[in-house]
Protein backbone atom coordinates (compact mmCIF):
# COMPACT_ATOMS: atom_id res chain seq x y z
CA UNK A 1 0.00 0.00 0.00
CA UNK A 2 1.41 3.37 -0.91
CA UNK A 3 0.84 6.60 0.96
CA UNK A 4 -1.84 7.84 -1.47
CA UNK A 5 -3.85 4.68 -0.91
CA UNK A 6 -3.32 5.08 2.82
CA UNK A 7 -4.82 8.57 2.73
CA UNK A 8 -7.82 7.38 0.71
CA UNK A 9 -8.43 4.52 3.13
CA UNK A 10 -7.86 6.55 6.30
CA UNK A 11 -11.13 5.55 8.01
CA UNK A 12 -10.17 1.88 7.74
CA UNK A 13 -6.50 2.49 8.53
CA UNK A 14 -7.15 4.59 11.62
CA UNK A 15 -7.87 1.56 13.83
CA UNK A 16 -4.89 -0.28 12.34
CA UNK A 17 -2.61 2.65 13.17
CA UNK A 18 -3.81 2.57 16.79
CA UNK A 19 -3.02 -1.15 16.97
CA UNK A 20 0.47 -0.64 15.54
CA UNK A 21 1.32 2.38 17.67
CA UNK A 22 -0.68 2.31 20.89
CA UNK A 23 0.91 5.48 22.28
CA UNK A 24 -1.00 7.55 19.73
CA UNK A 25 -4.13 9.17 21.07
CA UNK A 26 -7.43 9.84 19.35
CA UNK A 27 -6.48 13.53 19.39
CA UNK A 28 -3.23 12.69 17.58
CA UNK A 29 -5.15 10.85 14.89
CA UNK A 30 -7.67 13.67 14.60
CA UNK A 31 -4.80 16.10 14.17
CA UNK A 32 -3.16 14.27 11.26
CA UNK A 33 -6.50 13.52 9.57
CA UNK A 34 -5.04 10.70 7.51
CA UNK A 35 -2.19 12.69 6.03
CA UNK A 36 0.72 10.28 5.75
CA UNK A 37 3.29 13.09 5.72
CA UNK A 38 2.10 14.23 9.15
CA UNK A 39 2.09 10.82 10.78
CA UNK A 40 5.84 10.22 10.56
CA UNK A 41 6.80 13.36 12.55
CA UNK A 42 4.07 12.54 15.07
CA UNK A 43 5.44 9.02 15.52
CA UNK A 44 8.95 10.43 15.90
CA UNK A 45 7.80 12.68 18.73
CA UNK A 46 5.81 9.97 20.52
CA UNK A 47 8.43 7.23 20.25
CA UNK A 48 11.68 9.21 20.11
CA UNK A 49 12.92 7.50 16.96
CA UNK A 50 14.87 8.92 14.02
CA UNK A 51 13.07 10.16 10.94
CA UNK A 52 14.72 7.52 8.76
CA UNK A 53 13.79 4.65 11.08
CA UNK A 54 10.25 5.96 11.52
CA UNK A 55 9.72 6.43 7.78
CA UNK A 56 11.00 2.92 7.03
CA UNK A 57 8.84 1.37 9.74
CA UNK A 58 5.76 3.28 8.59
CA UNK A 59 6.36 2.23 4.98
CA UNK A 60 7.00 -1.38 5.97
CA UNK A 61 3.75 -1.56 7.87
CA UNK A 62 1.79 0.05 5.06
CA UNK A 63 3.18 -2.49 2.61
CA UNK A 64 2.14 -5.33 4.92
CA UNK A 65 -1.33 -3.91 5.61
CA UNK A 66 -4.27 -5.88 4.38
CA UNK A 67 -7.59 -4.12 3.94
CA UNK A 68 -10.68 -6.19 3.48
Amino acid sequence: MNQDTFERTWPEMRDQIREWWDELTEEDLDQVQGTAAEIVPLLQRRYGTSRLYTQKEFSRRLEAAKLD
